[in-house]
């Protein structure tokens, strides 16, 4: 980055994760984000294209996987294509302990996915699909379905997923 008050280049970021050789080319564009961070994309033809948030960078606000020597995690945070969750959502069943509580399960098949939502507003694409949600006392032992109206499940919990040490950036 040039500092043109200081008449100098100013190095923001170096790690093998680039992945770019001495021989390559790489064009990069400067683009202002609508909270006035300067990020900066670049791409060589021939790896992924990368991105850095360069105030946040600057600023030591950036997450310290993405100066890692790890190559994994610190590619992670600076590729353009943001990676999305790779373990499906999973689910139970539960009964709430409101006596008045409405079965609000009954008759209906849910399926659930999740996406990241990253620091910079980036967003992934989205996850895996979770399996179908029925339980085991949707079902009559012959395989027919039961009387869903006297389940005594009212709400499906879905957790949240957990950071998975990469990909906040």
């Amino acid at each position: 980055m040039y500092e043109s008050e200081q008449n100098r280049y100013v190095q923001v970021y170096e790690n093998d994760a680039l992945d770019f050789s001495a021989e390559s080319h790489v064009q990069a564009e400067v683009v202002k984000s609508g909270n006035g961070d300067t990020l900066l994309y670049f791409t060589d033809g021939l790896t992924e294209p990368k991105k850095i948030n360069v105030s946040r960078f600057l600023s030591g606000s950036y997450e310290t996987l993405a100066t890692s020597t790890a190559d994994a995690p610190a590619s992670n945070y600076i590729t353009v294509c943001k990676r999305p969750p790779i373990i499906p959502p999973t689910f139970r069943f539960v009964a709430s302990s409101d006596e008045n509580a409405n079965n609000r399960v009954i008759d209906r098949v849910f399926q659930f996915a999740s996406q990241y939502v990253y620091v910079d507003g980036e967003v992934s694409a989205i996850g895996p699909y979770s399996k179908l949600t029925y339980s085991d006392d949707h079902f009559n032992v012959d395989g027919t379905m039961a009387d869903l109206y006297l389940t005594q499940f009212d709400a499906i919990d879905v957790p949240k997923q957990g950071n998975f040490g990469w990909g906040y950036s």
